[in-house]
């Protein structure tokens, strides 16, 4: 019980720095927490984005029956979560070719099983792919995108603004956890207009 409250206060957390934006005008924000919302926005029925964000669970690397790999995204609200079959099988490139932002584990990787994965799943539908190459824990994750997402909203480029983040996070904190995020993107990418700015 007491992991589940500190998960529900991380999102709680996450939605409050994005209501920020939306609240002053800078950013449309729509926050999904379940399954058909979530899948329909992957699919690119959700309408246009420069960023798809989402900070949930994953398992990158899960084997059953139905095949060698079967990697899924838990969303709150499912049982089985969304499995990135289903994804494939629906959607081609996402309207406005937004950045992914998977702040999930292990989206970044492929299984040695398949060559698919998040990762390349994404990267055939947007202008470019972040996510992570191990299991993150969840409050880091949290901390890791503010800090992110604190550069790249104030217009610096993608590249500089994951390598300034986990430069602060091994330097500051001692915490070289930053290094699990990959990009996989043009590192000169940059939002324009910067929603930060003045």
């Amino acid at each position: 019980m007491a992991d589940h409250n500190v998960t529900q206060a991380l999102v709680a957390k996450q939605e409050a720095y994005w209501r920020d934006y939306d609240d002053k005008g800078l950013a449309r924000l729509t926050v999904h927490d379940r399954q058909e919302p979530v899948f329909d926005s992957l699919c690119g029925m959700g309408g246009s984005a420069g960023i798809v964000y989402l900070y949930c669970h994953a398992v990158a690397h899960d084997t059953d029956d139905d095949g060698p790999a079967n990697p899924r995204l838990a969303v709150e609200g499912t049982t089985g979560g969304i499995l990135l079959r289903s994804l494939r099988d629906h959607g081609t490139t996402l309207p406005g070719a937004p950045v992914i932002v998977l702040n999930a584990c292990g989206t970044a990787v492929t299984s040695a099983l398949s060559t698919e994965g998040f990762l390349t799943h994404f990267l055939e539908r947007s202008r470019g792919v972040l996510g992570t190459e191990a299991d993150t824990p969840a409050p880091f994750a949290a901390a890791w995108a503010t800090a992110f997402f604190d550069r790249l909203l104030s217009g610096e480029p993608i590249g500089e603004a994951v390598r300034a983040t986990r430069e602060h996070f091994a330097v500051v904190h001692r915490n070289p956890l930053g290094l699990l995020y990959a990009l996989y993107c043009n590192g000169d990418t940059v939002l324009r207009p910067a929603l930060a700015a003045g």
